[in-house]
């Protein structure tokens, strides 16, 4: 794996996002998919997200569970925004649409 650093270089002030389920939080093999799960985040990608904050840059969460075709999207955004306070200590931005002022998507 490539540091982070390497791909991001000198730039400051990015705007980045990272998928949720098997990137920024572990998922839970062979059961159902359940719109309240949201999994412990994944170690290295959660340093890497919060070192990217401490650095400046914004990142947000990039999600197909808030999708505006997602029948479930009302019922699982209150439970991603609990786990960004949990675990960031904070909300983040939480969104299933790229920006075009992205900078990079980190995914799986």
């Amino acid at each position: 794996m490539r540091n982070i650093k390497d791909i991001i270089g000198n730039k400051k002030n990015c705007i980045i996002g990272i998928d949720l389920d098997k990137t920024l939080v572990n998922d839970i093999e062979n059961k159902p998919y359940d719109p309240k799960f949201i999994g412990e985040p994944v170690p290295l990608m959660f340093a890497i997200a919060k070192q990217l904050i401490s650095d400046g840059h914004k990142i947000y969460i990039f999600t197909a569970r808030v999708a505006s075709d997602n029948p479930n999207k009302d019922i699982s955004l209150p439970y991603i925004k609990e786990w960004c306070i949990k675990y960031f200590g904070f909300e983040l931005k939480i969104s299933a649409e790229k920006s075009h002022h992205t900078t990079f998507l980190l995914d799986d």
